[in-house]
């Protein structure tokens, strides 16, 4: 009894749940649009979907001014079982009607009757429910007609994706969205996606999208709504070529994909070109083996563009030879206006873009400025006995007497060098600038530090004129374990350091005292050995401790 009890408990609950539920749905679209808007928000808590309004809308409120209209492409939405219409009617008093697309493609509207839509756009099926509508009425009524909320749709999305499978989304959804959603939020590997053949597939259409071209030229056309029932298929890319030169998008060096018989002139109507680009100039090779390879010069106004692209081939997109060059200096440190300038070839000098920064700042190092200059040459050579090299305030450094292995460190350092350091005490503000030169104004810093093996590290007060010896002196002098031969200097350039003589100490500088050999072997070897036969020696001591003791 207690069993048949709960079961009519049960049942009655369901019974009283849809008799004050469904009914405000059921009268004015019938059981079946009811049902759908009923279940909306368990498909989305089974299913793991966004929140549509997340990504397109509000969510739906119980007001009947919140609609989602704005959002839409009236002319690319497909109604479909489940889209909810709002219907106004301006009148003394005015009054309104919700209307829901079943699945036969029907709206009831309350006394007005059954109204059949079918697969058709938003903009039509609007134009239609007003003219339906309209009709039926009296007078002059005004009639209004706004889509109050979207369907909802199962979608499968197979091929190069994280989570290939059946999804349920918002039909404001386009096929675009429901391929990151599959990959876990992020685009899909280029080796595993062929973004430029996606097939969409349902019951009555097949549709072959270039989701590429809708990425780089934002062709909406290429990536349509969702409808219920799509199903979304993604292949490995197998036919492709490689674009070199002035493209802004994708970037030079990419892999495209080929769609079917494409020619050169189509590729390049998906490409963004640079502005620099000689399309009279077009460089295609082709060919097996790099020895097997050939050139064919094409240009994009003639008749060679037609030319069919094949798997392999290279694209080259040239430079036009007459294209004015933007020459730029970056700026930073301690000036109004830091940032990219353009400068005059030849002819611009650093005074003239300290001036366009608006000048130095109150704590500004004028006496510091320099010029970080790209450059791999190395000015001096690299003897046996060591490292002699030639910075670029003429200090010649011989560092022959620094351990092996800080000599071969030093010398990897300078021989690969990015920059050339020149600094405007030296060579003075008329100064030519270069393309691509970064000019570094460094705050005020009167402090040198001093590093390593010594009895105070820390910071000290510079003094002009004086050398490493006597900062260390301040810093309280060498320790038992100082390496005195080895004493090196590193001065701080915007991101890069120099070694320099421990004779020419300039703010900011670090003086770096390293501890010496023998020490580092004491530590590193003999100690670890005497704490080892220590520790034998004392359990030794032990045991014979407790033999005597058991005699």
């Amino acid at each position: 009894m207690s069993i048949l009890r709960n079961r009519v408990c049960f049942l009655t609950g369901i019974v009283l749940y849809f008799s004050t539920v469904v009914p405000s749905e059921i009268t004015a679209a019938g059981i079946t649009g009811g049902m759908t808007d009923i279940f909306r928000n368990e498909y989305r808590n089974q299913a793991g979907i966004f929140n549509i309004s997340d990504l397109h809308r509000n969510e739906e409120s119980s007001s009947a001014g919140s609609m989602i209209d704005n959002s839409i492409d009236e002319d690319a939405y497909m109604i479909g079982m489940g889209d909810v219409f709002h219907i106004s009617v301006i009148e003394t008093p005015s009054i309104s009607y919700t209307a829901t697309v079943n699945q036969n493609g029907d709206v009831r509207i309350n006394e007005f009757g059954i109204l059949t839509l079918g697969k058709i756009s938003l903009r039509e099926a609007k134009t239609r429910i007003g003219e339906f509508v309209g009709k039926k009425l009296t007078g002059r009524d005004s009639v209004y007609v706004t889509l109050r909320q979207g369907k909802i749709a199962s979608v499968t999305v197979n091929g190069g994706v994280a989570k290939p499978g059946i999804m349920f989304v918002d039909g404001v959804y386009r096929v675009w969205d429901c391929i990151i959603k599959a990959n876990n939020g992020t685009v899909p590997a280029a080796q595993d996606a062929d973004l430029r053949n996606v097939v969409v597939k349902n019951s009555d259409t097949t549709l072959n999208l270039d989701l590429f071209r809708y990425n780089v030229r934002n062709d909406l056309s290429q990536n349509p709504y969702i409808y219920p029932g799509d199903r979304i298929f993604i292949n490995t890319p197998l036919v492709q070529v490689l674009v070199l030169g002035e493209v802004k998008k994708p970037a030079s060096g990419s892999f495209i994909p080929l769609r079917p018989g494409e020619t050169v002139r189509e590729l390049f109507d998906v490409l963004v070109i640079d502005p620099s680009a000689d399309s009279n100039m077009i460089v295609l090779q082709r060919g097996g083996t790099k020895s097997e390879r050939h050139d064919t010069v094409l240009s994009m106004t003639g008749d060679g563009a037609d030319l069919r692209l094949e798997h392999g081939d290279i694209v080259n997109v040239t430079k036009r030879a007459d294209y004015p060059e933007v020459a730029t200096v970056a700026v930073a440190g301690a000036v109004w206006r830091p940032g990219q300038y353009t400068i005059v070839e030849k002819n611009t000098t650093a005074k003239d873009i300290i001036d366009r920064c608006g000048g130095y700042l109150a704590k500004a190092n004028p006496d510091r400025v320099y010029i970080l200059r790209n450059s791999k040459k190395v000015t001096g050579a690299l003897p046996e006995n060591g490292l002699e090299f030639q910075a670029e305030n003429n200090v010649k450094l011989n560092l022959g007497s620094i351990r092996q292995e800080m000599n071969l460190a030093f010398a990897r350092m300078n021989s690969l060098q990015d920059y050339s350091v020149i600094s405007l005490a030296d060579r003075g503000a008329a100064t030519i600038l270069e393309h691509g030169d970064q000019l570094v104004v460094p705050y005020s810093e009167p402090f040198v530090y001093v590093s390593g093996s010594v009895g105070k590290p820390g910071a000290y007060a510079f003094v002009e004129g004086k050398d490493s010896r006597y900062y260390i002196r301040d810093a309280g002098g060498f320790t038992r374990k100082s390496d005195r031969r080895n004493v090196y200097v590193l001065s701080p350039y915007h991101t890069s350091v120099q070694v320099k003589s421990d004779r020419s100490i300039e703010q900011g500088d670090i003086i770096i005292v390293p501890d010496s050999q023998n020490n580092k072997i004491m530590i590193t070897f003999i100690m670890p050995v005497l704490q080892v036969a220590s520790t034998v020696a004392t359990i030794i001591l032990a045991m014979v401790s407790v033999i005597q003791a058991s005699n």
